[in-house]
């Protein structure tokens, strides 16, 4: 039996643990793109370690502990490592877009600089000019927000681009609320959109957008509460994306979640995790409400 099978619920670090395996297997050749992005948007919407273990329990050789116990998976861990040699430490050098596990030796670490008395002043960076070509947002008018500043010119990230597009789907089908946005670029950028249907909204479907949309039928609904299209349409969602890798020091974006009121960017770090972490904004995304940087 894979893991602590039982109804404990996961946190952040958890589900990235497991995100872990998905990425071994799909270099190893065990699962296809396809399936990769089924089973990663099954990891984001787990709530327990049970919900976790049925997505990999066809893997071989995989065993997750729940972040804070002991445990092992094979001989990947750090703890696995560290037992067997005394001193083991395992790093995770990105290859070809995705994370390949390579023991190696620890490279030092520098001693961080002692806090400064002042903060230094905050540099003014100039709005980007708008651009007549690229996806935009039809930002409402709104008050002045200090934390996240308004749209001002054409979307250019990944995960935005990705949203203009949802967003279009939803208002061609009709679909004025949605119950989660995942977006993803652990592989290659994908986004997942979950909706109750408006024949039946007992039931939930999701849909897959990448360079087409894919529809998935997913079952009973659930209590969470809905998101209004045109609060989607306000997010500055580049904004945001680019505060949550200054807030780390992160190199990249990794997922954008908008779920239960909030939304939450996990961001990359170098090869030894410093930078590495979640930022969660408010569901309006005009406020960062909490800076979690990844132990």
């Amino acid at each position: 039996m894979l893991g602590v099978v039982n109804d404990i619920r996961a946190s952040h670090a958890d589900r990235e643990r497991y995100f872990d395996i998905l990425k071994e297997a799909y270099a190893e050749g065990r699962i296809d793109t396809a399936e990769m992005d089924v089973r990663l948007q099954q990891i984001s919407e787990a709530k327990t370690y049970r919900d976790l273990d049925a997505v990999v329990r066809d893997l071989p050789g995989q065993q997750v502990a729940p972040t804070g116990q002991t445990g092992r998976r094979g001989l990947l861990t750090a703890v696995g490592v560290a037992a067997l040699t005394g001193a083991g430490v395992l790093l995770w050098p990105r290859i070809e877009g995705f994370l390949m596990p390579s023991p190696v030796e620890p490279a030092p670490v520098p001693a961080l600089p002692p806090p400064s008395a002042a903060a230094p002043a905050p540099v003014e960076t100039p709005a980007p000019e708008p651009s007549p070509t690229g996806p935009t947002l039809e930002a409402e008018p709104t008050a002045a927000n200090p934390t996240v500043g308004p749209i001002t010119g054409p979307v250019t990230s990944d995960a935005g681009k990705l949203l203009v597009s949802a967003i279009g789907w939803l208002q061609d089908k009709g679909y004025e609320r949605v119950v989660r946005i995942h977006f993803h670029n652990l592989i290659e950028p994908s986004m997942s959109v979950r909706y109750r249907r408006l024949d039946d909204p007992s039931l939930e479907d999701y849909i897959v957008v990448e360079s087409n949309f894919r529809e998935y039928p997913s079952g009973p609904a659930d209590d969470r509460p809905e998101i209004d299209v045109a609060t989607l349409q306000r997010l500055n969602i580049d904004e945001m994306q680019r505060m949550a890798l200054e807030a780390l020091g992160g190199q990249k974006v990794l997922r954008v979640d908008l779920d239960m009121g909030e939304i939450d960017i996990e961001v990359e770090g170098d090869d030894y995790g410093r930078g590495a972490g979640t930022v969660t904004f408010d569901g309006a995304g005009t406020e960062m409400i909490q800076v979690e940087p990844r132990q």
